[in-house]
C-alpha cells in the first residue's frame, strides 16, 4: 500500500529536509507529538536523501528493541528498494552494511567507528542528556563526528525539552541548533488525528498530598514521593474509586511512582481485575509477554514504573491511572499521550489523576515550557514575554527584546489552588480577521536598547499588534524573514527597520490569523 504524507507530515519534511541540504552546519529537531507518525516522517525523509544523494549514509539512533522494530518495518514499507540494515543486540542482528541503519543506541554506542556516516537521526531525542561529553547518545555521536566532522544530526521529539531540564535548542551544552518545526496536539486534535483525552464525570475525592515535597533534578524527590503514595489504606480507597470511574473501559494503564508502589497497587486491584506490574527489573522475555498481552486485550490493566512512557504503542488503551506526581513537563506530555492515539476499539481515553499533577501543569495541549536555566543566574526561571513571545528571566518587570512591561501582580497560568483541572484545555480556534489598514514603526527597548519592529494591523475597530527584531536576536530575526517573504511578494528585503516602516505600505496582506487562547492576543499567520 502506498502511503502518501498528511499535511502536517509534509510540512515537517520540507522543513527537515531543507534545513539538512541547503544549512548543513545546522543541527535541527522536529518536534511532532505523539501520534503524528514520527516512524513514517524518519523513513520519508531517509528515502528522499538516499534518493537524491546516493552516497550518503544515515543512522537512525533509537533507544528500545520495539522503537527499532516499528522504525525499521515502516522504512521497509516505504523504501524498500533501498539497502537497509538493523545493529541491535536484542533484536539478533549487528550490520551497517545498509545505506540505513537503524541501531540501538545500547549496542552500537562503543563502535563509532564502524561506519562513516553523513547524518545521525535520533527518535525521542528529549532522552540525550544536556551534560557535555555524557551518556551514550554523547558519547557516540562524538566518535561518528571523529570520521566525519560535517556530521548533521537530526533530532525528533515529542517534547523538545530535555529530561533533565531545559529546550533541547537552548544553552551552551545545547546538541540541536533550531527547532524547524511543531506539530501539536492541539492541531492534532482538531483535525481528528488523536483521541481526545476526557475527565471522570464525577470528581474525584481520593488526593496524595505532595506540597511539602522538595524538587530533585526536576522533578520531586522519589524516595520522598514513593514513601507519601506508597500507602496502604489511600491506595485501596483510590483503586475503589478508579474502578468505580473507569467502569466500562477496556484498556487500563496505571503508572506507578516506584517498585514497591505498583506492587502495592497490583495487590489492590487484584480485587477487581486481572493486573501484572512491569517495570526496568523484569525480565525482556516476561515483560515482553506481558507487553503482548496488554496490547491484545488478553490482559485489561499494565501497571508500569518508568518504563511504558516513551514510544510504548498501544491505541486501545482508553483509561489511565496517575499515581505518580510528577512536576516534569516531558514526562506529563509522554504519561498523556499514551492514551491520546487512535483507535476503533474507543472514542476517548479517561483521565485519572489522584495527584495534583493536572492542576499544577495545566491542560496537556496548553502546557508552558519547563523553567530553562539562563548562564550564570543558576537555576532562574524564565517566563514568556506576552508581546514578543521571546524567553525572559521571570524576575524582569520589562522585556529585554521589545520593552514589554510585565504586570506584577499576574498570577500564574495553572496554579495548584486551580479550581479545576482540565487535561485539555478549553481551545479557542484562531480566527482570520480583514485588515482594513497595516502601520508600522521602529520600537526600542527601555531596558536593553535593542530596536525592535512594532506592526499594527488594524481590523475594522480593533487592533492587533506584534513586535519582530529585525537585528540582534537570531530567533526573531528568522521570524521577521518569514514575515517578510510571505507578505511582502517579490519585494527586495529590507536592510534595517527603517526601511521596514518606509516600505511596509507595500505589504501584500489583506487579511490576518488572529489567536485569542492567552491573556493577549497573538497574530499567527497572514493573507
Amino acid at each position: 500500500m502506498k502511503h502518501e504524507p498528511r499535511d502536517y507530515q509534509s510540512r515537517a519534511l520540507h522543513s527537515l529536509y531543507e534545513s539538512v541540504t541547503t544549512r548543513p552546519h545546522i543541527n535541527p529537531v522536529v518536534s511532532a507529538c505523539v501520534g503524528s507518525g514520527k516512524s513514517m516522517m524518519i523513513a520519508w525523509f531517509c528515502e528522499a536523501i538516499i534518493n537524491n544523494y546516493p552516497h550518503m549514509k544515515i543512522v537512525n539512533l533509537v533507544h528500545t528493541k520495539e522503537l527499532i522494530e516499528q522504525n525499521y518495518s515502516k522504512f521497509k514499507e516505504i523504501a524498500p528498494r533501498i539497502p537497509s540494515s538493523i545493529y541491535s543486540a536484542s533484536i539478533g542482528q549487528k550490520s551497517v552494511s545498509g545505506k540505513v541503519v537503524y541501531a540501538g543506541i545500547q549496542s552500537i554506542w562503543k563502535h563509532p567507528h564502524l561506519a562513516r556516516f553523513d547524518i545521525a537521526v535520533i527518535d525521542e531525542a528529549h532522552l540525550i542528556s544536556k551534560q557535555q561529553a555524557t551518556g551514550m547518545y554523547r558519547q557516540y555521536l562524538d566518535g561518528l563526528m571523529e570520521n566525519n566532522p560535517n556530521l548533521v544530526i537530526v533530532g525528533m521529539t515529542g517534547t523538545p525539552y530535555r529530561m533533565d531540564g531545559g529546550s533541547l535548542v537552548e544553552g551552551d551544552e545545547r546538541l540541536f541548533d533550531e527547532l524547524v518545526c511543531d506539530i501539536g496536539i492541539r492541531e492534532l486534535l482538531d483535525q481528528s488525528y488523536l483521541s481526545p483525552l476526557v475527565l471522570p464525570q464525577m470528581q474525584i475525592k481520593t488526593k496524595f498530598d505532595t506540597s511539602s515535597l522538595k524538587t530533585s533534578s526536576n522533578d520531586f524527590n522519589q524516595a520522598a514521593l514513593a514513601e507519601i503514595m506508597d500507602d496502604a489504606f489511600l491506595i485501596d480507597q483510590a483503586v475503589d474509586e478508579y474502578m468505580n470511574l473507569s467502569q466500562g473501559r477496556k484498556c487500563h494503564l496505571i503508572f506507578g511512582t516506584s517498585i514497591d508502589h505498583c506492587y502495592s497497587l497490583n495487590k489492590s486491584f487484584s480485587r477487581y481485575i486481572k493486573c501484572e506490574v512491569v517495570h526496568g527489573g523484569v525480565g525482556k522475555k516476561e515483560r515482553e509477554k506481558l507487553i503482548s498481552s496488554h496490547k491484545n486485550s488478553t490482559l485489561p490493566m499494565l501497571i508500569n514504573q518508568g518504563v511504558l512512557t516513551t514510544g510504548y504503542d498501544c491505541p486501545q488503551i482508553d483509561s489511565i491511572g496517575m499515581f505518580r506526581a510528577t512536576k516534569s513537563v516531558p514526562l506529563y506530555i509522554q504519561i498523556a499521550g499514551r492514551g491520546l492515539r487512535l483507535s476503533s476499539l474507543k472514542s476517548n481515553c479517561l483521565w485519572v489523576d489522584f495527584t495534583d499533577t493536572t492542576e499544577r501543569l495545566g491542560p496537556v495541549d496548553m502546557v508552558e515550557p519547563p523553567q530553562m536555566k539562563i548562564k550564570g543566574e543558576g537555576s532562574a526561571p524564565v517566563k514568556q514575554c506576552w508581546q514578543c513571545e521571546q524567553p525572559v528571566p521571570a524576575s524582569l518587570m520589562l522585556c529585554p527584546f521589545c520593552g514589554a512591561e510585565f504586570d506584577i501582580n499576574l498570577a500564574p497560568s495553572h496554579g495548584i489552588e486551580a479550581s479545576t483541572s482540565s487535561i485539555l484545555s478549553e481551545y479557542k480556534h484562531p480566527e482570520w480577521k480583514k485588515i482594513t489598514g497595516i502601520y508600522a514603526n521602529s520600537h526600542k527597548s527601555r531596558k536593553s536598547g535593542n530596536n525592535t519592529l512594532k506592526i499594527d494591523y488594524e481590523c475594522g475597530i480593533k487592533t492587533y499588534s506584534e513586535w519582530m527584531a529585525v537585528d540582534g536576536n537570531k530567533g526573531v530575526s528568522d521570524r521577521f524573514a518569514k514575515f517578510w517573504d510571505k507578505s511582502g511578494g517579490n519585494l527586495p528585503f529590507p536592510e534595517s527597520i527603517e526601511e521596514a516602516v518606509n516600505r511596509i505600505k507595500e505589504i501584500k496582506t489583506s487579511s490576518v490569523l488572529i489567536d485569542n487562547n492567552g491573556k493577549y492576543p497573538k497574530v499567527r499567520s497572514f493573507n
